[in-house]
């Protein structure tokens, strides 16, 4: 069975329910060597160290299940998320199928 895994930060908002400010999940292959990366943090806390704090925490876990590799889609105007993922060591490419994403890997 591919290891599926989801990191959520949540927080009470003024009126005690339940506000999502990032998550991060991993949706590893058939074989468990290979997994698909995706993330969001909400726009009040980019910048705060929230996505480098969940994208440390995703790639810990695929580590701990063997996974070799993480990868994902990030969008080429995104430079926020491109920054945090050079800075951890991810490979960034052109995605050749749509010039609007850039192709991240990282092997674990």
């Amino acid at each position: 069975m591919a290891v599926k895994c989801c990191f959520m930060v949540i927080r009470q908002n003024k009126r005690g329910k339940p506000l999502a400010l990032g998550e991060a999940r991993l949706i590893a292959d058939a074989d468990n060597r290979i997994a698909d990366l995706a993330m969001v943090i909400s726009s009040s806390f980019k910048g705060k160290g929230l996505g480098s704090r969940l994208m440390q925490s995703i790639m810990h876990f695929a580590r701990e299940q063997g996974l070799t590799e993480i990868e994902g889609l990030v969008l080429a105007r995104n430079a926020e998320m491109l920054k945090l993922m050079k800075g951890l060591g991810f490979d960034i490419k052109p995605f050749v199928e749509d010039p609007d994403f850039k192709w991240a890997t990282k092997d674990l």
